[in-house]
């Protein structure tokens, strides 16, 4: 008798210490940690203007979702100055770095680069090579959001390529085709998960034996009648940029 009044008191006991299974006071949960933006918000097709210096420059870009980003600016000579790069969060912004090909030339420069972003509406930022600091504002293009097929690609195109002119044909997303100048290539383009307007594209040149892989991305232009190649090697080395016409 004594041992079981002795358990009762032993059990009370453990309860109050435990705050009488739920009378007693609980700790506040830890409000959430605060979030940056989305960099999905930077994905699209965006068309404008780069400012530099007193000119005010045509450019586009294609933002993914991941962030990565290709710049394509029209220079006052006509020439096409391409940068690729990739943006990250920064506070409540964005910030990342690439390279700038200045198209037909060897000429490669390491950039910076700052944006931000009104999802599906602007983007605007800066692109900073050495002491040059360009600043950039360009509005979304809801053709973006128009999924690409592979069919889309399909069919026989033509470009210019330097000195040369190739001639590729486009299959079940399959590219085979020559240049005039002896070249032969091989590409394939594959959908990208996001399901909008641009796809993956690789391509391997080969001339005089020497073998050169590219890789990045195709759209179609404003009016849907050209498509746009934007390239690199895997070492970001060098670039490659064609319009394709039927």
């Amino acid at each position: 008798m004594h041992f079981r009044k002795f358990l009762f008191i032993l059990l009370a006991l453990m309860l109050a210490d435990c705050g009488g299974g739920g009378g007693g006071s609980s700790t506040p949960a830890s409000p959430p940690a605060p979030t940056g933006p989305s960099i999905t918000s930077l994905q699209g097709i965006w068309e404008g203007q780069l400012t530099s210096g007193s000119s005010s420059l045509a450019a586009s870009a294609v933002v993914l979702a991941d962030g990565q980003l290709w710049l394509l600016v029209t220079e006052t000579n006509g020439s096409t100055r391409m940068v690729k790069g990739a943006l990250l969060v920064n506070a409540s912004n964005f910030s990342g770095s690439g390279k700038s090909y200045l198209l037909g030339l060897s000429t490669v420069n390491p950039v910076s680069l700052n944006a931000s972003v009104t999802a599906k509406a602007n983007l605007s930022g800066n692109l900073i090579t050495g002491s040059l600091n360009e600043a950039w504002s360009l509005n979304y293009q809801s053709r973006y959001d128009k999924a690409a097929t592979l069919s889309d690609f399909a069919g026989h195109w033509t470009a210019t390529l330097g000195p040369a002119n190739v001639s590729w044909t486009i299959a079940a997303g399959g590219l085979t085709g020559t240049s005039s100048t002896g070249c032969s290539y091989i590409g394939q383009a594959a959908l990208r998960p996001e399901a909008k307007a641009l796809v993956d594209f690789s391509l391997t040149e080969t001339c005089a034996g020497k073998a050169i892989a590219l890789a990045g991305i195709a759209t179609f232009n404003a009016d849907g009648t050209r498509v746009i190649l934007a390239l690199t090697t895997a070492d970001g080395g060098s670039a490659m940029l064609l319009t394709l016409a039927h």
